[in-house]
């Protein structure tokens, strides 16, 4: 499993409109925040759920609830991108909107 290498300090900053949703608690803010940081160098960021987990030391299925839940408020939106040969799951990419 590789874990993108965040070397720099990014400051996270969140827009008041995804404070304000009830829903969203201060994982999400955090989880939300380092997606935009992944995001800044391609305007997605592509980590599989196994590697946020480790990020966070939590559990996969906690990651996969905490993005459902950004993707509902329409915080962020994911694409799968396809093998244009093959056919198969190439890679996940996940767009902030905020």
């Amino acid at each position: 499993m590789n874990i993108p290498p965040v070397n720099r300090d990014y400051a996270i900053v969140v827009r008041q409109d995804l404070l304000d949703i009830p829903s969203i608690k201060c994982h999400h803010v955090l989880l939300y925040g380092f997606l935009k940081v992944l995001s800044i160098q391609k305007g997605y960021c592509w980590i599989s759920r196994p590697a946020l987990a480790k990020r966070f030391c939590t559990g996969e299925r906690n990651i996969k609830y905490w993005l459902a839940e950004l993707k509902r408020v329409k915080a962020i939106k994911i694409k799968i991108v396809w093998h244009p040969t093959n056919g198969n799951h190439k890679e996940r990419r996940i767009y902030c909107l905020f």
